[in-house]
């Protein structure tokens, strides 16, 4: 089975590769903008080659980013995607993101539930989901927030362990914001199991436990023995924002579950020598 993985040098990109490399019975061709040993090269991602599956990662990850190129890239995705659901993979894994669902219920959300197309990375994310369920034999990956070693630096993890060891106060935009963290590698675990074949569909991929952005700072700070440090909220918001996955039909289905316990993870990220890979 050929499997052809776009985005394969990004941060989600290199687990899958990883995680598809040690599978039967299968040969993985990455594809990348950047030159890469190993990975194929392409101007633009409808060159990519043809294969049996599509894992497709290569849009952006960063809803700001988006935002700044605007319509351009609103349309250089799409054509991107419709120019690689022409080739007729068998089947297509498409990530598309938590965001839709918006941030507004303390419940945790559903693949059937109604989600809001409201910018750039949201649009392009919502058409991408109906393009590609359009065709047969595809899954649609919605994931909560990555982490892991080489998650991007403005990341709210990656800015409180930036902090950390220090002295004084570590300060984040906000404390309350609850969001759904999920480890790349058990992320990428499930993105390979849906690339073998199966149901088709919505799943979300996330760890279906929230945490507070103040409760990553007390956590990350008690771990490295700096528990007297305060917690300052720069940017503090009045409103709710609370972001879970329910993630029972992805466990269920597809006989998955995140492995590594948050906690856990905050600690690997904070003993880089020892855990170089996850």
């Amino acid at each position: 089975m050929k499997v052809v993985v776009t985005g394969a040098s990004g941060f989600l990109g290199r687990s899958v590769i990883r995680r598809l490399s040690g599978m039967a019975n299968t040969v993985v061709v990455g594809v990348s903008r950047k030159a890469l040993p190993g990975i194929v090269q392409v101007n633009d991602y409808a060159s990519a080659p043809s294969g049996d599956v599509l894992i497709h990662l290569a849009e952006t990850a960063h809803r700001g980013v988006a935002e700044r190129l605007g319509q351009s890239y609103e349309r250089e995705a799409f054509e991107a995607l419709n120019a690689l659901l022409k080739k007729h993979y068998r089947r297509v894994v498409y990530t598309s993101s938590a965001v839709l669902y918006g941030d507004r219920e303390r419940t945790p959300r559903r693949p059937s539930e109604e989600v809001f197309a409201v910018d750039v990375y949201t649009r392009v994310k919502h058409r991408g989901e109906r393009a590609v369920l359009e065709s047969s034999g595809s899954v649609v990956a919605r994931l909560g927030n990555l982490f892991g070693p080489g998650m991007a630096e403005d990341s709210v993890i990656s800015v409180i362990l930036g902090q950390i060891p220090g002295t004084g106060p570590v300060r984040v935009r906000d404390t309350k914001p609850v969001r759904d963290f999920v480890w790349v590698d058990d992320a990428a675990e499930a993105i390979a199991g849906m690339a073998i074949g199966g149901a088709d569909g919505i799943f979300n991929v996330g760890s279906g436990i929230g945490h507070s952005v103040g409760d990553v700072a007390e956590l990350s700070l008690g771990i490295a023995g700096e528990r007297a440090r305060p917690i300052v909220a720069t940017q503090p918001e009045p409103r709710i924002s609370h972001l879970v996955l329910d993630i029972s039909d992805t466990v269920s289905t597809w006989a998955w579950s995140p492995a590594m316990r948050f906690e856990q993870g905050i600690g690997r990220l904070m003993t880089p020598v020892r855990h170089t890979n996850s």
